[in-house]
């Protein structure tokens, strides 16, 4: 028996494929510019887009940049990894809102979004006062 196959295709605004298999290929090209930033080893935990994991090491930071353009990112996981460290403030660094607005039902997390340094630096200031 044939199988029927529906799909609603969208174009997107945007000029690469991020978080998908197509930008595989890209791995050696981005991981050059990356190793142009200097990357710091963080005693706060960096949650890895795509699976979830605390990162802390330099070495970890960037392989996980590294995979981060062509791997499914999770960002219920990511979610269900904050809650469950019990902490109460998410600082969402990069363009789009997409987890904050995925953490808007959950009352117990404050949710900050940025996508550049002035605005990062008044939610810090916010964050001092609570």
């Amino acid at each position: 028996m044939k199988k029927l196959f529906f799909a609603k295709i969208i174009r997107l605004p945007i000029l690469i494929a991020p978080h998908c298999l197509l930008m595989k290929k890209y791995k050696k090209h981005f991981s050059f510019y990356l190793k142009k930033i200097n990357i710091s080893s963080s005693t706060n935990a960096i949650i890895s887009n795509h699976n979830s994991n605390l990162l802390y090491s330099k070495k970890d930071i960037y392989n996980s940049l590294v995979k981060q353009i062509y791997k499914k990112v999770r960002w219920s996981d990511n979610i269900k990894k904050i809650i469950s460290l019990r902490k109460k403030i998410i600082i969402e660094i990069g363009i789009g809102r997409i987890l904050t607005n995925l953490n808007k039902k959950n009352k117990t997390i404050q949710s900050y979004s940025t996508d550049h340094s002035k605005k990062l630096s008044l939610i810090v200031d916010i964050i001092k006062k609570l």
